[in-house]
């Protein structure tokens, strides 16, 4: 039996409660309110700061939870919800606590932090790190959910795998709900390695992989962890595009190479520049054959964001980029022992 949930019941209350009281609900869309949390002029000084990037807006009060109330599933996905927006609120209190306090921070980081640092992400079940400067051009200028605004100047780039699994059961209600349950799972593993940088002395902000404060994909080519595909993810040898990304900036100087440069992956993107699957796939046409200047984030992309969320809006998920992407489905290393098989047999 499925249990009923009035058109306008408790459940509809809690998330609009929620939002409206961690400031996620649309109602704050300016950084006039951000920058109010810069008591401390000097603890910012000398942080990055976005050159003007706008991030796509996204409105949490047009999803559509038919499916969830129809399942009988409200309680499980109201419980992820919470736990991201709980990890969210932990990364926020970071922020405001590195900002304003006066503090002499360590940015002295030799081979053995660097070594626990990864140590420590490994624990927490971060599958990939990287290490790169934090690129100002690709910081945004309104963090809808983490509110912040200034960065410092050294990034760890984290990734999260997603499960093989649920992505081949896409498309499907339960991929939704696995894909919040991804971003909770990488951001409290991201707030955790954080508060471990800042117990040995250095700076350290958390950025929530569910935030607006930078590109996180564009970090993770920057830090070698992989490249960008035409459907506008990071796709990596290990796990082609089927990982989540998150990113931790530190004063801990100086960062340690790149385990991979950018050329390292100029075999993925050949390949991708000659597939086109997930074009051919994409429910709401979102992804496109050339690049086009998308005003919502002022830079070059294939994929068409506004149309990407409306498609999320209406399904609560989507993912079908991930799922006919062959370095998902075959994976890299078969596909680079059959390159020389045509496109339409290898996939």
């Amino acid at each position: 039996m499925v249990p009923y949930y009035p058109k306008n019941g408790w459940w509809r209350f809690v998330v609009r409660s929620v939002l409206r009281l961690s400031d996620m609900d649309g109602k704050n869309k300016t950084t006039a309110y951000n920058d109010g949390f810069l008591k401390n002029a000097q603890a910012a000084e000398g942080m990055k700061k976005s050159t003007g990037l706008r991030p796509v807006f996204i409105d949490f009060n047009r999803f559509n939870f038919k499916t969830a109330r129809e399942q009988g599933k409200m309680l499980k996905v109201l419980a992820i919800f919470i736990r991201v927006i709980r990890g969210i609120f932990k990364a926020r209190n970071i922020y405001h606590q590195e900002i304003n306090t006066v503090k002499h921070l360590n940015t002295t980081a030799d081979d053995n932090f660097w070594d626990s640092v990864r140590r420590k992400g490994n624990e927490l079940g971060i599958s990939l790190i990287g290490f790169a400067p934090v690129d100002e051009k690709l910081m945004c200028t309104n963090d809808q959910f983490g509110h912040i605004t200034r960065l410092y100047s050294n990034a760890i780039v984290l990734a999260w795998e997603m499960d093989y699994n649920a992505i081949e059961a896409i498309p499907g209600f339960e991929v939704g709900i696995d894909g919040i349950k991804t971003y909770a799972e990488l951001g409290d593993a991201t707030n955790a390695l954080t508060e471990f940088i800042r117990k040995q002395g250095h700076g350290a902000i958390a950025c929530h992989p569910l935030g607006d404060v930078i590109i996180l994909a564009a970090m993770g080519v920057r830090a070698g962890l992989g490249t960008f595909g035409r459907n506008g993810l990071l796709i990596s040898k290990e796990f082609g595009p089927r990982q989540r990304v998150s990113m931790i900036a530190t004063t801990a100087s100086p960062l340690p190479p790149p385990d991979k440069a950018i050329d390292h992956f100029q075999d993925i993107n050949d390949y991708c520049s000659k597939c086109g699957k997930c074009i051919r796939s994409c429910p709401s046409g979102a992804i496109r054959e050339t690049p086009l200047r998308i005003d919502a984030y002022d830079m070059m992309s294939c994929v068409d964001a506004k149309k990407c969320i409306q498609y999320f809006y209406e399904f609560n998920s989507c993912g079908v980029c991930i799922k006919t992407c062959p370095f998902h489905s075959l994976g890299y290393d078969r596909l680079m022992r059959h390159r020389e098989v045509p496109l339409a047999a290898a996939s």
